[in-house]
């Protein structure tokens, strides 16, 4: 028999929580949970069970379901699955991986743990405030600054809610404790509520993931590109607050269903093409406009590595157009642009390598999310053209950037510095995918409209080869 109440479990706490809990009611560690609530396999291990599988809070895997549901009086395994599910839902596509959306590492609020509570939702990488306290939220020990990874602690001989240098995060003086475990704790954040009445809508909202966890007004942005959607609309995009495209109107008619093969791989190629010679083109003009000459003579001194002596527009322009076709740090070579992606073209390819791995996850995130009797090849295409045309403009002003800031020390930005620039630093952008419920129409129509999206040269570049 364990000591355990099960209206200690609140809505949306960790396991990492209940396990101390747990530990804590029945004066055990760890290693003595796993060996009691453990599958079969995990009991036979002779070592000290320190392996992260076995210890893994988001899949449970090391602990059998069966002796979970006796011990806490509830499916801790399900409980567990339906509330990422459902903090995802939004999000999650049909070969979900939790550890897109929430943090390796363990990330609190202090106040919370002081009363032995820890929440999903301080994991979920969207949330950077307690949802109860309003306060930031930590990913450190406050006395010894350890980080923490988000598993079952190894603590044979540290007491339940305790850092290795000794802190405790939990306060033993709290009145009626086990009381305090049994009253429900109210969500206080108007943007979590928002985000969970989302969950149950049906749509599918595709981000860079990177670029939006790290925004402190990261869930702001997500619901309002949630919120903007419209039933009637079987896409909608969004990208940096002002650029706004529906599927509305008209300018470009579905014809025909997204298949399998090498002519649709050409079709996509095809389509990044076009929008990159087009930005290729423009760019190009305006360098050429006061800087007709540079291009050759930024070469040679490119290829002599005289950084100091180059024409930083044209600089930019070259190592923009060479890295984003090539991602490699070829800056003076002249690369000549195919028509066809390859003899191999039955594997998906863009010609712009760079940013390969965004435009392969969207499709990707489409396909699996689309119904099969909804997925046209022109509506994919045309969100394909919009996505590329967003990063490649946006690593436009990342080269520039690069330029003037490495001005100082004479070298040319690395290929891992632009990619680094690119991955935090690229566009808020946000795609709408339609619920399952809305009646496909192969008559609907596109329509886009664009403001405020213009190319321009960095006032803070300069010309040396004059």
């Amino acid at each position: 028999m364990f000591c355990w109440n099960k209206n200690w479990i609140q809505t949306y706490e960790s396991p990492w929580s209940l396990f101390e809990k747990f530990k804590y009611a029945n004066e055990i560690n760890s290693i003595e949970l796993l060996r009691t609530l453990g599958t079969t396999q995990v009991k036979m291990i002779k070592t000290r069970l320190r392996g992260r599988g076995i210890r893994n809070l988001y899949t449970l895997e090391g602990f059998e379901e069966e002796l979970l549901t006796s011990a806490f009086q509830s499916n801790i395994v399900e409980i567990n699955k339906n509330n990422l599910d459902k903090i995802t839902s939004v999000l999650n596509s049909r070969d979900s991986h939790y550890r897109l959306h929430f943090n390796d590492n363990f990330v609190y609020c202090p106040m919370c743990l002081q009363e032995g509570l820890h929440s999903l939702f301080h994991q979920f990488k969207l949330i950077h405030e307690c949802p109860f306290h309003h306060i930031k939220l930590e990913n450190v020990c406050l006395n010894c600054r350890m980080i923490f990874p988000y598993e079952l602690w190894y603590d044979k001989d540290i007491p339940p809610y305790t850092c290795q240098c000794g802190y405790t995060f939990f306060s033993s003086t709290v009145a009626h404790l086990f009381e305090s475990w049994s009253k429900s704790k109210q969500i206080n954040a108007v943007q979590l509520s928002k985000w969970l009445q989302h969950a149950s809508s049906g749509y599918k909202l595709f981000f860079f993931k990177k670029r939006i966890f790290n925004l402190e007004n990261g869930i702001d942005l997500a619901l309002s590109a949630l919120e903007q959607v419209r039933d009637e609309s079987p896409v909608s995009l969004l990208i940096n607050g002002n650029i706004r495209f529906n599927c509305e109107h008209s300018m470009l008619t579905q014809k025909k269903l997204v298949s399998e093969g090498m002519r649709f791989n050409d079709e996509i190629y095809a389509t990044v093409l076009e929008v990159f010679k087009s930005i290729d083109l423009n760019i190009k003009k305006r360098v050429r406009t006061n800087h007709k000459k540079c291009l050759h003579v930024t070469r040679k001194f490119l290829f002599r590595n005289d950084f100091k002596r180059t024409c930083e527009f044209s600089t930019s322009y070259m190592i923009w157009r060479n890295s984003i076709l090539t991602n490699s740090e070829d800056y003076n070579k002249i690369v000549n642009l195919s028509a066809k992606p390859t003899k191999y073209n039955y594997i998906l390819n863009f010609p712009t390598q760079l940013i390969k791995k965004e435009l392969s996850d969207f499709i990707h995130y489409w396909r699996i999310n689309q119904p099969e009797d909804r997925q046209y090849a022109a509506t994919l295409k045309w969100l394909i053209a919009k996505l590329a045309a967003s990063l490649i403009l946006k690593y436009w002003d990342i080269c520039q950037e690069a330029i003037v800031f490495n001005r100082c020390n004479g070298d040319l930005p690395t290929i891992e510095y632009l990619r680094e620039r690119l991955s935090v630093a690229a566009p808020t952008l946000f795609i709408t995918l339609p619920r399952k419920d809305i009646s496909s129409d192969v008559h609907r129509f596109l329509e886009f409209k664009q403001r405020d999206c213009k190319l321009q040269l960095d006032s803070k570049l300069k010309c040396h080869t004059n």
